[in-house]
C-alpha cells in the first residue's frame, strides 16, 4: 500500500497552499480593477480566471515539481513518486482539458510554459503528459490527437525518460509516443501508431504500426 510520509504532505500542503493563495489574489487583484470598468466584469472575471490558472499552475510547477522528475527509475512510494502523483491530479484539473479544446496555436506556448523544449515553426496538436521531459526541434508537425508520454508505470517504479524529436519531423494523427523515444531529423511517424518504450529512430526514416517500425528511407 502506497504510503505518504511527513515531508511529502508537506510539500503537497506547501502546494496546495501556494496555488489557492496565488489563484485567490489574482481574483480579488481582477475584481478590484474591472468592478468599476464593466457592468459585465462577472464574465469577464470568468473569461481571465482559466488563463490565470494555468500560468499559477505553471509556475509552481515548475519551481516546485519538475526540479525533481527527473529521468531514471524512482519508486512510487519516494518523493519523486508523490510529487508525479501531484503533478497528475493538478494537470488533471488544468492542463489536460485544454488539451482537447484550445487551438493548436496556443497548444505549444501552453506547454513551453510547462517546461517543453519547442523550436520555432513547430506545431503541437498533442496530448503531452510531462511536457518538461520533453523536447521538439525546429519546424515539426505533433498532429491532433497524438499523444506523447515520458513516464511508465512497472510494478512499484515508476520510470521517467526524456522524450527528444528531432528538426522537420511528422507525426501523424492517432499515434502514440511512449517515453525514451528518440526521432531523428525529417523522419515520419504514420498514423495510428505506437512508438514503444526506449525506441530510436534515425533520421530520414518512416516507421509505423503498433508497435512501430521501420517501413521505408525518406530520400
Amino acid at each position: 500500500m502506497w504510503k505518504v510520509k511527513k515531508r511529502h504532505m508537506l510539500l503537497g500542503s506547501l502546494y496546495l497552499i501556494l496555488f489557492f493563495y496565488f489563484t485567490v489574489s489574482f481574483i480579488f487583484i481582477i475584481h478590484y480593477f474591472i468592478k468599476d470598468l464593466t457592468k459585465f466584469y462577472p464574465l469577464v472575471e470568468l473569461a481571465l480566471l482559466f488563463p490565470l490558472l494555468i500560468t499559477v499552475h505553471s509556475l509552481i510547477e515548475r519551481g516546485l515539481i519538475a526540479p525533481f522528475l527527473k529521468q531514471g527509475n524512482h519508486d512510487q512510494q519516494s518523493l519523486q513518486g508523490f510529487l508525479f502523483g501531484m503533478h497528475v491530479l493538478f494537470s488533471s484539473f488544468f492542463i489536460y482539458p485544454i488539451q482537447f479544446y484550445f487551438p493548436i496555436q496556443l497548444k505549444k506556448y501552453i506547454y513551453k510554459m510547462n517546461g517543453a523544449k519547442i523550436g520555432k515553426g513547430t506545431k503541437v496538436g498533442s496530448i503531452m503528459g510531462e511536457p518538461f521531459l520533453v523536447e521538439i526541434g525546429e519546424n515539426c508537425i505533433i498532429s491532433n490527437n497524438t499523444g506523447i508520454v515520458a513516464h511508465t508505470l512497472y510494478g512499484k517504479k515508476l520510470i521517467l525518460e526524456n522524450i527528444k524529436i528531432g528538426h522537420n519531423v511528422i507525426v501523424n494523427d492517432y499515434s502514440i509516443i511512449f517515453s525514451g523515444v528518440i526521432i531523428g531529423d525529417n523522419s515520419q511517424i504514420r498514423g495510428k501508431s505506437i512508438v514503444k518504450r526506449g525506441t530510436i529512430i534515425p533520421s530520414n526514416q518512416v516507421w509505423g504500426g503498433i508497435p512501430a517500425k521501420f517501413i521505408s528511407k525518406i530520400k
